[in-house]
């Protein structure tokens, strides 16, 4: 009973740090909004990719490569961080001329997964709180993935459910000005959620 109440209490906490706004979350939305919901959902498979990564980073214990050198990781964050402004001023300036449907498959899937790999959140996140649960009178590795898989599936459901919430806004623009205006906001989205990462701490 121990044992579940202890997981329960992880899918909890990972649940409310993956549904707090962020980076991530932000581009989700931002880019379902603009461009609908199959272009969000595709940002999500960028970002669950980068997310892998970041998961197997801290698995095979290379997580000390990132208190070694923080510094140089802080300079990838802000890299991150000046993508999401590049893509909100882009976002901006093209509000009037969108991109072929066919390049936004590949546009998605970038975006999504850059901003997932230079965003910090997953990384801290596994590297802070997943030890926690962790019970150490027992093999840390399966308990580790179980970690990991629990939280990927919630970060695929609940960052689908904000790819699905922007994506219905983006269904009932009817009015190309409006349609305009919705881009520029997402833009204006993307350059406050930069400006966040700059800001944030790993």
């Amino acid at each position: 009973m121990t044992h579940v109440q202890h997981f329960v209490d992880f899918v909890t906490v990972a649940a409310v740090m993956i549904a707090t706004p962020g980076p991530s979350s932000a581009l989700i939305v931002a880019v379902a909004a603009m461009r609908g919901i199959r272009a969000g959902l595709i940002v999500v498979a960028g970002i669950l990719v980068a997310q892998t990564i970041q998961l197997t980073f801290v698995a095979t214990g290379l997580v000390w490569l990132g208190n070694t050198y923080a510094g140089e990781l802080d300079g990838l964050r802000y890299i991150g961080a000046a993508y999401m402004i590049y893509l909100g001023i882009s976002a901006w300036r093209s509000a009037k001329h969108p991109s072929p449907s066919d390049a936004e498959s590949i546009t998605s899937a970038r975006e999504g997964f850059i901003v997932g790999l230079f965003n910090p959140e997953t990384l801290t996140i596994a590297a802070t709180v997943f030890p926690e649960f962790v019970d150490t009178a027992h093999h840390p590795a399966p308990q580790y993935a179980l970690l990991a898989l629990t939280f990927t599936v919630l970060a695929v459901f609940l960052n689908s459910l904000q790819a699905v919430l922007g994506g219905i806004g983006n269904r009932l623009i009817t009015s190309e000005r409006i349609r305009v205006w919705v881009t520029r906001g997402g833009a204006v989205v993307l350059i406050i959620a930069g400006l966040f990462l700059a800001e944030a701490h790993a």
